[in-house]
């Protein structure tokens, strides 16, 4: 019985992200990913995200009012999480932050976007030598700071 209501908790879950971050072109949505156990072992380690998923959760299971998610068409989806959205606007902020911060750091999503995670220095980039010659009326002005 728990791995049903876990399984259904990871299916909506899966729905709302794909909601909030829809497939575009070729890339998946952020539920197409398979980032729901993601987002939950994110919202675990940190309380903010924890809270938020915990109350768009309280959220969804109120406006649906013992309707299945699942079942319903896009636009009926959509007003649902608009509706969660009115009502709780923090948590909800919160919570499509935590579906960003887990969506971007995809590697797949980083890939396709283009985007390079880490330093740029160690890409090849070179910067031009340092011109000592910028530090000349520095050194020209007398201390101004107290001597110990």
């Amino acid at each position: 019985m728990a791995d049903e209501r876990t399984n259904a908790g990871e299916q909506l879950l899966t729905m709302v992200l794909d909601r909030v971050v829809p497939p575009v072109d070729d890339l998946p949505g952020a539920g197409g990913l398979g980032l729901a156990p993601r987002v939950v072992e994110v919202a675990a380690s940190i309380a903010r995200f924890g809270e938020a998923l915990g109350d768009v959760e309280a959220g969804l299971t109120a406006e649906l009012n013992e309707r299945d998610f699942t079942a319903l068409d896009a636009v009926q989806q959509t007003a649902i999480l608009r509706a969660v959205e009115q009502e709780w606007p923090a948590a909800f902020a919160t919570f499509v932050k935590l579906t960003y911060l887990v969506y971007y750091g995809d590697s797949l999503v980083q890939q396709r976007i283009g985007w390079r995670p880490g330093g740029v220095q160690p890409h090849g980039f070179e910067l031009p030598p340092f011109e000592d010659s910028v530090l000349d009326k520095v050194r020209q002005r007398a201390p101004f700071w107290r001597q110990l």
